[in-house]
């Protein structure tokens, strides 16, 4: 039985929108999210793809103040503190990414994302003293991130990755679960 696309309930407006994003579909993915209307609204989901559209889209005018009111509303989640850095960095420089960062890794000191996103700023900006400490700071505490450094990844940005739960880890099930 098919439904009118009026009766799409909240969940799997989100699911539509991020798959969309994930195609590179933009325009769709805009338009699910604006469907949500206010029942979406409070959904950290919601944030959490609308925040990802601006990031794809280079949109830092609009990810900066957005970021900023997330992480004040969601103050556990990291994420919200990258998408911050980013955007600080194509709208100011590489320091004031920096310090944005520096002000919150006391709260998260395990955070290995913020340390590899410092070394990717750094090393755009020529800064490779920096970067290179700050990679350094990221294989310390995480040795998977070595293993994509040395397989030749460097400082390279990725396809967009998914910013839902799919998958075992989405079901509670751990890497070493067997399908």
């Amino acid at each position: 039985m098919q439904t009118r696309n009026s009766e799409v309930g909240p969940h799997w407006r989100l699911l539509r929108a991020e798959g969309y994003r994930l195609m590179g579909m933009i325009p769709q993915a805009i338009d699910e999210v604006n469907a949500l209307e206010r029942k979406g609204s409070f959904l950290m989901e919601t944030h959490m793809v609308t925040a990802a559209i601006k990031f794809d889209q280079g949109d830092w005018r609009e990810l900066l103040p957005l970021s900023r009111r997330l992480r004040q509303v969601f103050p556990k989640v990291a994420r919200w503190i990258l998408y911050e850095a980013e955007a600080i960095f194509h709208l100011e420089d590489v320091w004031a990414a920096t310090a944005c960062v520096l002000r919150v890794l006391p709260r998260f000191p395990r955070e290995t994302e913020f340390r590899y996103l410092l070394h990717y700023l750094h090393d755009s900006s020529g800064n490779s003293e920096n970067a290179a400490y700050w990679l350094r700071e990221a294989l310390r505490l995480d040795s998977e991130v070595e293993g994509i450094v040395r397989g030749g990844w460097g400082c390279q940005r990725v396809a967009p990755s998914s910013v839902l739960s799919f998958g075992k880890k989405a079901r509670g099930e751990s890497k070493s679960s067997k399908s």
